[in-house]
């Protein structure tokens, strides 16, 4: 294959990082999407973008991937926990939320999930899948739709209905 050539793994060249950008604001522009759309939800689209990404550089599709969502994913790395999140969690371990509904409420992977849930002490085997309510993910979603990341303010928003379910 032409273009740059590189092992499959070790750090990125300038030149590969420049060609990724240039090959993802080309698929941009052909689909008229934005990142934020097309990193939102693994779609078809989100499956070509990683494809056309790759286009001249000799990695392979798990590594794009990867660097893809490390580039272009805001959420992907949300960086340490707060101190609200920490609490967050405890409530709803206690409440015996599954580890990826946790991940949703929180705006983290399954996997951040699991590592913290390690660092606290709490084994993921002690959590009982229990599903959230249509309503009730609807309210953490619009919390995180109108909030962010800023969890002072989430926290604010949902105190009444953490008080009066995780008792």
């Amino acid at each position: 294959s032409s273009g740059i050539n590189a092992e499959y793994g070790g750090k990125w060249s300038q030149a590969e990082e420049d060609l990724l950008r240039q090959n993802a604001q080309e698929f941009m522009d052909s689909r008229g999407l934005s990142i934020a759309e097309i990193m939102a939800q693994p779609t078809s689209d989100q499956r070509l973008f990683y494809k056309h990404c790759n286009i001249g550089i000799n990695r392979s599709y798990p590594v794009i991937r990867q660097k893809c969502q490390r580039t272009f994913d805001p959420s992907h790395d949300a960086g340490r926990y707060t101190n609200f999140e920490v609490s967050l969690l405890s409530k709803l371990v206690k409440s015996n939320t599954d580890v990826p509904t946790i991940g949703k409420v929180l705006g983290r992977s399954s996997s951040s999930i699991t590592n913290r849930l390690k660092d606290l002490g709490t084994k993921q085997r002690n959590i009982k899948p229990k599903r959230w309510t249509e309503q009730e993910l609807a309210l953490m979603k619009e919390a995180r739709v109108k909030y962010g990341n800023q969890w002072q303010s989430i926290s604010k928003f949902l105190v009444d209905y953490l008080l009066l379910t995780t008792q």
